[in-house]
């Protein structure tokens, strides 16, 4: 390193003086860079841009974005411009919604209730698994899913498809328009269809339409209903 600004010292939690001098491999362990360094001894330098940690004097490892430029001097010479960019914050943030995400997933496929989660043109965007076991989706919707394909499966699965497909489409006319009905199957089957707008921000961005299975509620109040018509 023949020099290094104070961006540098304070990411690599150092001063200047320490980093001209030392060689750069001190400072990162990645294989790329040992890759890098090695070819420009023999091959000359080419640029290269990607993620990966630089390493401080406590051992610590600092996320970055690594971009390295090779700069022709006038006197014929070259060197090589080392710049980066610390995405800790950024990555901590990633990682955290990755973790928000995961949870929202196990408490999505630990309900009993089937959930579908559309856009506002009922693009398919998510689906748990009580969803998959109430509407009987094949293997290959579930391996490859096709959202065309999925829409398809549920109108044969339902007695009253022109019914099913009216709903949907007055659903993708008014972004704000709320279901609260019964969807009866063919095999017999009664699901009732709670279907609300996602927000956010205050303005709808999706849809969440929640499914849950009533066949032996149904059939509990039915038979309620004729033990009172005959008592």
């Amino acid at each position: 390193i023949v020099f290094a600004n104070s961006a540098a010292a304070r990411l690599l939690r150092t001063d200047a003086a320490t980093l001209v001098g030392s060689p750069v491999l001190r400072w990162t362990d990645d294989i790329q860079d040992h890759v890098f360094w090695e070819s420009w001894q023999t091959e000359g330098a080419h640029p290269l841009e990607s993620q990966t940690t630089v390493r401080c004097p406590d051992g610590q490892q600092v996320p970055v974005i690594r971009r390295i430029t090779p700069v022709a001097l006038t006197d014929g010479d070259s060197i090589v411009a080392l710049s980066l960019r610390d995405i800790a914050d950024a990555e901590s943030h990633r990682l955290r919604l990755e973790e928000l995400l995961a949870e929202l997933r196990s408490a999505l496929d630990s309900s009993s209730d089937g959930m579908l989660i559309t856009d506002l043109n009922g693009h398919v965007r998510a689906f748990n698994h009580s969803f998959v076991a109430h509407w009987e989706l094949p293997e290959p919707l579930l391996t490859r899913p096709d959202e065309n394909l999925v829409w398809q499966h549920l109108v044969d699965r339902v007695c009253d498809a022109p019914g099913f497909l009216a709903v949907q489409q007055g659903l993708e006319r008014n972004p704000l328009m709320e279901i609260d009905d019964l969807v009866v199957l063919r095999d017999g089957r009664m699901l009732e269809r709670h279907t609300r707008a996602q927000r956010a921000r205050g303005r709808p961005i999706g849809r969440l339409h929640v499914f849950r299975d009533v066949t032996s509620r149904a059939a509990a109040d039915a038979k309620l209903r004729l033990a009172a018509k005959v008592l």
